[in-house]
């Protein structure tokens, strides 16, 4: 009985795993069609999820409060439409960003005061709503910040650190760039000239 049952057997067995494949298959092409997003253009990105508790975190931060915010906007995992700028090559002076159609290069140190100053609009606008609700050591450490933020020496310290961080975390839009193309959502990057 054993032999007759062993052809049934490799029979089973080959179904099983065409079945595994299947399934496996299936998963793959649900999981990459699950981003139901559109990258938005740089500077136009979706602020809706910083709660007031995350802007609390980040204004006690002081003069690293605006690498922070650029961080939590353009490299948190949990928000991809806003993956639209990182540096992809420490070499050159340029970085990529989205302009909302293409990836375009722009001037790195454009870049990097834009990002300094919109960000520090926003957390100096933040600060004034919630100053009520700040304990002490924030408002201390970021009224300092703001009452230097213009000094050459800040300036540079936070574009340093935004190079940095813009280069270090690139695989994150990287990443969100590829599967947006993968899927033909977006167009791949246009070099201009400046």
């Amino acid at each position: 009985m054993d032999k007759q049952n062993k052809p049934n057997k490799i029979i089973i067995d080959k179904q099983m795993q065409q079945n595994i494949n299947t399934q496996t298959n299936i998963e793959k092409q649900l999981n990459l069609n699950n981003y139901n997003f559109k990258l938005l253009a740089f500077g136009k990105e979706d602020m809706t999820h910083l709660a007031d508790e995350v802007c609390k975190r980040i204004l006690n931060k002081g003069f690293k409060s605006v690498p922070a915010l650029v961080e939590y906007v353009h490299f948190n995992k949990n928000k991809p439409e806003n993956h639209n700028v990182y540096i992809s090559n420490m070499q050159n002076n340029y970085v990529l960003i989205f302009d909302g159609e293409n990836w375009k290069l722009k001037e790195r140190n454009e870049i990097l005061q834009q990002l300094t100053d919109d960000k520090t609009n926003i957390l100096a606008e933040k600060f004034d709503e919630m100053i009520d609700r700040l304990d002490e050591q924030t408002i201390k450490k970021f009224r300092r910040f703001l009452d230097q933020k213009d000094d050459d020496e800040v300036i540079s310290g936070i574009k340093n650190d935004l190079k940095l961080m813009l280069y270090n975390n690139k695989k994150i839009p990287e990443k969100t760039r590829n599967l947006l193309d993968s899927n033909n959502e977006n167009p791949k990057m246009v070099c201009i000239d400046q």
